[in-house]
């Protein structure tokens, strides 16, 4: 791959003229501007609890029992250029789902998503008891990690009950990854979404986790809750030539091991790329043309660098 990138210049927000651009798809404009009020339409109205189904969505699912709690793994794949896989691990940040189907569908790629009731973290029994615990999905991929997110919800606690937990959840953690394909995947590209008190000012020095950034970069008078957090340093210059706020994870995430996705990538040598955009609510849907635009940006620089 070659080290020096082309340029990413923004897209004004609604300027569907330019919103994608391939030589393969020459109709894709006007393609787009049929779509994107439709998209945003059903954002508006269904991204806080229910799917947005788009033209032709092909769906494969997978049903996983962790304790007594059905989870399903959806994927969303579509034919295309892209190659890319977004992972979506928190069942309320519907956002970022939406945002990724409305790219995929073309570029190409692929959106996976857990579904358990649409709440944040999973709640579920212990085999033989009636311990119940609740774990956030993107804290289960190290042991730290499982023991810090691991929460008594209800029933018995006594240490066999936690290790048989911690057993389940990190069989949960290897089920995610095998239905990803994370070991095949050249990057690892997260797609979340957040609230009013988290974004990249989180990152700067003296702030909450300003521990775990090596880096940040934020424009001036942007959203600092759209943001990408990535662990290779050439992301980060990417990103921050094209204006996009960005923050660089340090190289030692043993220090800062809380057990994410982006942690785990960095032990096993993965380039980790995570899409962060503030989450619609009401008509705002907007904040899906945003997040867009910033999942557009990573189809560009990881298409180059396959080049």
């Amino acid at each position: 791959p070659s080290s020096v990138l082309p340029p990413f210049r923004p897209l004004p927000l609604f300027h569907t003229s330019s919103l994608f651009s391939s030589s393969t798809h020459t109709n894709m404009t006007a393609l787009v501007s049929l779509l994107l009020p439709i998209l945003l339409l059903a954002a508006a109205t269904t991204i806080s609890s229910h799917e947005v189904h788009l033209p032709g969505d092909p769906t494969g699912n997978v049903t996983y029992l962790y304790g007594n709690t059905l989870v399903e793994f959806i994927t969303f794949c579509y034919p295309g250029e892209s190659q890319l896989t977004y992972i979506n691990l928190h069942a309320n940040e519907n956002t970022s789902v939406v945002a990724a189907k409305a790219v995929s569908l073309f570029t190409g790629g692929c959106v996976f998503k857990i579904n358990h009731g649409g709440e944040r973290r999973v709640t579920f029994n212990v085999a033989g008891s009636d311990a119940v615990y609740s774990v956030d999905p993107n804290r289960i991929y190290t042991p730290k990690g499982r023991n810090m997110t691991m929460q008594h919800v209800s029933g018995s606690n006594t240490f066999t009950d936690h290790e048989k937990a911690l057993k389940a959840t990190k069989e949960f953690a290897n089920q995610i990854l095998s239905v990803t394909r994370f070991k095949l995947l050249d990057t690892v590209v997260a797609i979340h979404n957040n609230g009013p008190t988290y974004s990249a000012e989180a990152y700067l020095p003296g702030h909450v986790f300003a521990d775990a950034a090596k880096a940040v970069y934020i424009l001036e008078g942007s959203e600092p809750r759209n943001f990408f957090y990535v662990t290779e340093e050439s992301h980060y210059r990417y990103f921050k030539a094209a204006q996009l706020n960005v923050v660089l994870q340090k190289e030692d995430v043993a220090n800062v091991d809380d057990g994410s996705l982006s942690v785990y990538a960095g032990m096993v040598g993965k380039p980790y790329v995570n899409i962060e955009g503030a989450a619609a609510g009401g008509n705002n849907g907007a904040r899906v043309v945003n997040e867009m635009q910033y999942i557009r940006a990573t189809v560009e620089m990881l298409s180059h660098e396959r080049d």
